[in-house]
């Protein structure tokens, strides 16, 4: 029997309480106080509280020099490390997976601008022994010209998100 249930067994005897008065006060089952007080499991905290409040006891008389206890909070505080860790990870994966489909997307978009740029220039080629009133000729000028500054905003778009990718956070 470890010092816990010994404390609540010494708690609510000194009260004068029965175990199903205790249990009726909680609105738990007798066994649940019978197998706090013989060890064979812990209340949580909420039902520690309350028993604190229905023994009139400090809640830090059944919390303190508690080595289980301490035993208990111990590992919670590892599951939850572990936990939050692998939430970590997992939010990781998801930014990783994110930038790379945002990588990809401005990848193709950078392709389009290049065979603008391409087939303009093929065009002007084409019609530059033609005179320069040819609406052809012009549209392809504009449409070089387009391909240019969507070229150079991709380009900054990329250096940008890279940029700032590099950037340590201040927190």
């Amino acid at each position: 029997m470890d010092q816990l249930s010994t404390q609540l067994k010494k708690a609510r005897i000194k009260k004068g309480y029965s175990q199903q008065k205790v249990a009726d006060e909680l609105q738990v089952t007798r066994q649940s106080i019978s197998s706090w007080e013989n060890g064979h499991s812990r209340p949580d905290l909420y039902n520690l509280t309350l028993l604190s409040k229905v023994y009139d006891e400090p809640l830090d008389n059944f919390v303190k020099d508690n080595h289980s206890f301490d035993l208990q909070i111990e590992s919670d505080r590892e599951e939850f490390l572990r936990f939050f860790n692998l939430l970590q990870q997992k939010e990781l994966e998801k930014i990783k997976r994110i930038d790379l489909y945002l990588s990809i997307i401005i990848m193709i978009l950078g392709l389009i601008p290049i065979l603008g740029t391409m087939t303009s220039l093929f065009a002007i080629w084409q019609q530059s022994h033609r005179t320069f009133k040819s609406p052809l000729w012009w549209s392809s000028l504009i449409s070089l010209a387009i391909s240019i500054i969507l070229s150079m905003l991709l380009i900054c778009l990329i250096v940008s998100h890279h940029w700032f990718n590099l950037i340590p956070s201040i927190s």
